[in-house]
């Protein structure tokens, strides 16, 4: 073989490119490159047994640290699919150590597997879990996005795992409810609220020290806060952790008026009781954010 040929080939696979790319760009520049067919050969014979070994070396270094220590795990889930909607051929579902910041499992679950698309990130996921957990692993933690089925597999299944949702994704339907709300007429003040009412979930979550009761309270204290009222009963959280606000501060405010349009439409959102369930899944603090972006690098390239 063409030690180019070789050469060529790993390092577009290596560095994360597609034969498309490459190709595109060498034909631009009127460069003699290989075949589609050369490639998808040398990588199906050579470079994919490479990478799988590799991976299975650092894989069981990564396991191994972790028995040795003793140590449950703490990790963040979350499933990558090659297209978005429901005609994905591929998806890739990865657990990252929260702790280490390391993809210490993932599986590749093709479509004719699972017989839909949207039962692929479920497998992958049950794949994982069911992988570690036979390895005699403990975990601890597991947070994920509010997916429906899989809400349902930790409860059945996996049910002595602490399952935590993802702070990112739960700020964002929050916002877009809010953002729904806001639209209609007699409630367009609580859009200067948005964003505010967002960071304060994220406060929330990360200054709750596990404590559900506490999570659950501070959270709800934005009602009474939003409409200048700082002080509140309550079993632990009595009054907003912000400091005094000056008088001539507060009255550049926006402040809803309590039980205006504005302000009850808030309510729906804040006391939903599903919403309010799920913010105790907040507790821990866990966010998938570098899974997210490690899963932004993928290029898939089937043709």
């Amino acid at each position: 073989m063409p030690v180019g040929n070789l050469l060529v080939s790993a390092a577009t696979l290596f560095s994360g490119q597609t034969f498309t790319h490459l190709s595109q760009f060498s034909e631009f520049l009127n460069m003699k490159f290989i075949s589609h067919t050369t490639f998808n050969k040398i990588q199906r014979e050579y470079l994919n047994a490479v990478v799988k070994h590799t991976w299975s070396l650092l894989q069981k270094a990564e396991l191994d640290k972790i028995k040795q220590q003793g140590t449950s795990f703490r990790l963040a889930g979350d499933g990558r699919c090659d297209s978005p909607g429901f005609s994905a051929k591929y998806c890739t579902y990865s657990l990252l150590d929260i702790e280490t910041q390391h993809i210490v499992m993932f599986v590749v679950v093709k479509v004719t597997e699972t017989g839909s698309s949207s039962k692929m990130e479920v497998e992958g996921f049950r794949r994982c879990m069911t992988y570690l957990l036979d390895q005699g692993f403990t975990i601890e933690v597991l947070a994920t996005d509010r997916h429906v089925q899989i809400r349902s597999i930790m409860k059945k299944e996996f049910s002595n795992v602490d399952h935590q949702f993802d702070v990112w994704h739960l700020c964002k339907s929050l916002k877009k409810k809010l953002t729904g709300k806001a639209k209609s007429k007699g409630c367009e003040d609580l859009n200067f609220w948005i964003k505010a009412i967002c960071n304060h979930l994220w406060w929330c979550a990360s200054n709750c020290e596990g404590d559900k009761v506490l999570l659950e309270e501070s959270w709800l204290s934005i009602c009474d806060h939003i409409v200048n009222t700082h002080t509140f009963e309550g079993k632990i959280f009595k009054q907003c952790a912000h400091t005094f606000i000056p008088t001539d501060v507060a009255a550049k405010k926006k402040w809803l008026v309590r039980e205006s349009k504005a302000h009850k439409a808030l309510k729906e959102v804040v006391l939903d009781k599903r919403l309010r369930k799920d913010i105790c899944q907040l507790s821990e603090f866990c966010h998938t954010g570098n899974l997210e972006v490690y899963h932004s690098l993928f290029h898939f390239d089937y043709k």
